[in-house]
């Protein structure tokens, strides 16, 4: 995460706002497990699978959409628009390429 954000302000608010929604997601998971469901727990471990598959969902498409900005950036960049002397745009330049 934090390579694909550029500028300290944006990398900063983007690790802690990562990092509050994984907290939130483990205090979530500990409600999943009811002692009522024991000892095999299928509620909880259904809806676990379905968040794993909601996040295995998101990666191709994060992925493909990284590909389709640095590939229109590369194109970009092949056709400047204008000189030197404009303020710093971080992760909007055109030299800019995000990473997986």
């Amino acid at each position: 995460l934090a390579n694909n954000l550029a500028g300290r302000y944006k990398r900063a608010a983007g690790m802690a706002l990562q990092i509050t929604i994984s907290n939130v997601g483990g205090g979530v998971a500990t409600n999943l497990f009811r002692s009522q469901d024991a000892p095999r727990y299928i509620f909880g471990f259904r809806l676990e699978i379905i968040f794993i598959c909601i996040g295995l969902a998101i990666i191709p498409i994060t992925a493909l959409t990284y590909k389709r900005i640095n590939a229109r950036r590369e194109r970009e960049k092949a056709y400047p628009s204008h000189a030197g002397g404009t303020p710093p745009m971080y992760d909007r330049a055109p030299s800019f390429r995000y990473t997986l």
